[in-house]
């Protein structure tokens, strides 16, 4: 080939190139994200304060969160979030469900070196086209969980309730007690979903419903994956297939306390700002709801009309939840949550009778909260007593009292002795206090570990030492108890 003919092909070559269109770079879908915060937890949701909290920026967590669109959502390194899954709860309307996820079956999961690697692929350029999408950084105070979420644009037309919107949210708790820095996650997935199916129904069918005749379906996933404190992020794979058939978004969550974020500190001490912002606001609607009586059939005009939805069996998890979740009735509120039919069923005619036609109003919120947790460690203690207790209700019920709730008298005991929560709640640290000096190592480990995880255990106290060391190790906690307020 000649010097003219090279001359001519690279010409060639060169025009083809020039006239090839180049691709645009990838888009991220307009997203409406939202970063908030209450005080309060995944399962209660916003509580009314016991006492002002002390807030400080310094003992705060900085939570940041990264979203980004991927044109192709990559499947491997993350687990299906099933499998890592640790409860669900599901609301349609006003109902509250306990089913498998339907709407995060798709999504997945991964902490640690998963979620490392994930992100070390994108940043390698490993996975395609990518866009990011969303940030958020927030300041997460002991016993407040944050919020980000992000709303899809596209409105969804619900039949009989107008319109919706898609939503993905995740929510981070973390806990009041200063010995327990785990956090808890939960995602919630807004979407309309195929109504429950008629007894006799195939699943098929249901999965078959016409897109016009879904409903909008709330999901919360509470996770076994958490983010760690030492730069080890959690990470999400959510598919979007409104923006594309593979399309999907992945979300990073990484937490990590104020003194490790160098040159970072000025935008944390604007996040715990804008906390601070946020929480008074939360409280303020949760203060009105307690002093105003709600506009919404669950309630009704009074609290009387509290056991007038509870008289009515579709209102029965949906209204407990609530009333339990904002008045500080945690066991009621685990029973709400968990407990089947039937066993909820009578844990409301418990509660009726308990009331004893007593008229309540909804802004006694402590009277409410306490015929509650009464009732529902009274219905404990009967079903202990007969060997009945659900094995889930029964860990829920060791989780909220310790060792006062492996025994039915001691549970009806620590009830009939109390006047009102906080003084039942007093009561259960000092029978856990008293299981300390327990002959049987485990009772004293079960309680020691209730008391650590709650901040109330005593100080270098050892449930397995000998008798001589944990006697005097209980003798100088008490000590220096001396002079404060008795815990009854």
């Amino acid at each position: 080939m000649d010097l003219r003919s090279t001359a001519a092909l690279w010409l060639g070559l060169c025009l083809a190139s020039c006239a090839t269109p180049k691709t645009p770079p990838l888009e991220a879908p307009p997203l409406d994200t939202q970063l908030s915060c209450f005080e309060g937890s995944i399962r209660s949701g916003p509580i009314a304060q016991q006492e002002q909290p002390a807030w400080r920026a310094d003992e705060a967590l900085s939570v940041e969160f990264s979203l980004v669109f991927l044109e192709l959502l990559p499947r491997e390194l993350l687990t299906p979030l099933p499998e890592r899954t640790e409860l669900v709860m599901v609301a349609r309307g006003r109902e509250l469900l306990r089913p498998t996820s339907e709407l995060g079956r798709k999504a997945r999961v991964g902490s640690g070196e998963s979620a490392l690697r994930l992100r070390e692929s994108l940043a390698a350029g490993d996975l395609g086209r990518s866009a990011r999408a969303a940030h958020g950084l927030g300041a997460l105070p002991r016993g407040v969980t944050l919020v980000f979420s992000a709303q899809y644009p596209e409105e969804l037309r619900v039949p009989g309730e107008g319109t919706a919107r898609r939503r993905v949210a995740v929510q981070v708790e973390r806990s009041r007690a200063p010995a327990d820095d785990a956090l808890a996650v939960a995602l919630v997935i807004e979407d309309l979903a195929a109504p429950a199916p008629e007894a006799g129904e195939r699943d098929e069918a249901a999965a078959n419903t016409a897109p016009g005749s879904r409903i909008l379906q709330r999901e919360y996933v509470l996770l076994a994956d958490r983010p760690g404190l030492d730069g080890s992020p959690l990470a999400f794979s959510l598919p979007a297939p409104t923006f594309g058939a593979e399309a999907g978004f992945l979300l990073w969550l990484d937490a990590r306390p104020a003194a490790a974020l160098g040159d970072r500190a000025e935008q944390h001490e604007a996040a715990f700002a804008q906390a601070e912002l946020e929480l008074g606001r939360a409280q303020a609607q949760v203060d009105a709801l307690a002093s105003e009586l709600p506009h919404s059939d669950l309630y009704r005009r009074e609290l009387s009309g509290v056991f007038e939805a509870l008289d009515l069996e579709r209102y029965h998890r949906s209204a407990l939840v609530f009333l339990a979740g904002s008045t500080g009735a945690r066991f009621a509120q685990d029973i709400a949550l968990v407990a089947e039919a039937e066993v909820l069923a009578a844990y409301v005619q418990t509660v009726i009778e308990q009331s004893g036609g007593r008229e309540l109003r909804s802004n006694d919120a402590a009277g409410v909260g306490w015929l509650l947790e009464r009732s529902a460690c009274l219905f404990a203690a009967a079903q202990l007593e007969a060997n009945t207790l659900p094995p889930e209700l029964r860990a829920c019920l060791l989780g909220q009292t310790g060792e006062v709730g492996r025994s039915s008298g001691g549970l009806a005991g620590a009830v009939a002795e109390s006047a009102d929560l906080p003084g039942f709640q007093a009561r259960l640290i000092e029978d856990n206090w008293i299981s300390l000096e327990d002959a049987q190592p485990a009772a004293r480990v079960r309680a020691f570990d209730w008391l650590r995880q709650r901040g109330k255990a005593p100080a270098s106290f050892d449930p397995l030492g000998t008798r001589e060391a944990r006697r005097e190790s209980l003798q100088k906690a008490l000590d220096a108890k001396e002079g404060t307020a008795p815990v009854r």
